[in-house]
Order: C-alpha cells, then structure tokens, then sequence
C-alpha cells in the first residue's frame, strides 16, 4: 500500500475513504495538509484527486495500526495483503519515492511526469504480478 509507504518516509496523516463494510476500504491516501492530499501521483488538491478516482464521501484519519487490523488474506472483506503481495508492493513504492522524492516531500507542487490517477499497467505488467 503506497500511502503506508508514504506515511513512513515522511511521517503524512493517513485517512480511508471507507465502504459501507467497516473492514473495507475504497481509498487509502495520505495528507499533505489540510486542503491537499498525496498519492502516488504526487501532491494535489484533495478534492480533485478524490473526483479523479470517481469518488466522493468523508475519509476519515486512520493510524498504521488501524489499516493493518483491517488486512486479510481471505475472502470476506479487508484490505488484501498477503505477505509475499504486500512485501513486492512496498519495495515498488518505496523505489518510486526514492525516484520522486522532491514530488513526494512537496519540495516540488506537481504532479508526477507521467503519472495518472486513472492510469492503468499494460497487459504484460498485470501478467507478471500474477505469475
């Protein structure tokens, strides 16, 4: 999970646009202040990445512990974390921000080069995750 990874390189509040299953979760993101949020992407206005993703609704601050509660390996709701998936993703996430660590620290107020809330992985990087 990126936002976890976020929040222990620089320390940003967590908050979780939740379900209506208090175990799920429809995004997790961090606060780079009170009116901007950052994600992958970078820093944006928090509203207008929300509207990006399609979604609406009051995220409410969350601590590590709290997210880690709600990880699953099964079926029924939670946040899906197996081990070795979760182990892949936050190398990968800590390799990006090591990469765009000025985006990241809001030393830089852009958005990544390249980067898209909506953007997808092509076809022969969601075969290699399943592999």
């Amino acid at each position: 999970m990126f936002a976890l990874a976020l929040h222990e390189s620089f320390g940003y509040s967590l908050f979780r646009l939740a379900t209506e299953d208090p175990k799920d979760a429809l995004h997790i993101y961090c606060r780079f202040d009170d009116a901007h949020s950052v994600d992958v992407v970078g820093i944006a206005s928090e509203q207008t990445a929300l509207t990006e993703l399609g979604l609406s609704g009051r995220p409410t601050e969350t601590s590590q512990r709290e997210l880690k509660e709600r990880f699953t390996t099964s079926d029924g709701g939670g946040l899906y974390a197996d081990p070795e998936f979760f182990a892949a993703a936050q190398k990968r996430a800590q390799a990006l921000i090591a990469k765009f660590k000025d985006y990241y620290s809001g030393r830089i107020l852009k958005a990544i080069p390249g980067m898209s809330r909506m953007q997808s992985a092509p076809p022969q990087e969601l075969r290699k995750m399943f592999e």
